[in-house]
């Protein structure tokens, strides 16, 4: 319901969306597209899952990654200003984080970093989930940037 929520209020705005994905590996595009008329607003997704997916595809810059590693608001900032590059959309957003089972370096599970531009005014969310489970996660996740798409929209 919610992404048939987020995919009528883009249309109603004539708004389109795209997203850069790590954490999410896909989840949000996956969730948007299952709605029927999502064609209209969601114009593509990005998969950068990997470090080196980060800096080629969304011009992730390598020093920005060393210094404030993958898992920060400064590598979502970067891949969600990076997407501009590869889609003409109204509205970007980007994930990344830790979905476990494992810390990474000094990142917790559960730790996730969400940046949503929007006409030109970026937005960043540090969501600090207590679950542990993958799954679980990249759902609240996804669940999360829908809702707070929304909440900017109104």
């Amino acid at each position: 319901m919610l992404f048939v929520e987020l995919v009528e209020k883009l249309s109603k705005k004539n708004l389109t969306l795209s997203s850069a994905e790590s954490i999410t590996g896909g989840l949000f595009a996956k969730k948007i597209t299952d709605v029927p008329g999502s064609s209209s607003v969601f114009l593509g997704s990005i998969i950068s899952y990997s470090t080196e997916a980060k800096e080629k595809l969304l011009n992730v810059d390598k020093n920005t990654i060393n210094e404030h590693t993958v898992i920060s608001k400064e590598v979502s900032v970067e891949m969600c200003t990076g997407l501009k590059n590869n889609f003409n959309a109204d509205i970007f957003v980007s994930f990344t984080g830790n979905a476990g089972p494992d810390v990474q370096g000094k990142k917790p599970v559960g730790e996730v970093w969400i940046s949503i531009l929007i006409k030109d005014i970026l937005h960043s969310y540090n969501l600090n989930s207590n679950l542990k489970d993958r799954k679980e996660i990249r759902e609240q996740t996804a669940d999360f940037a829908a809702k707070k798409i929304l909440d900017l929209l109104d």
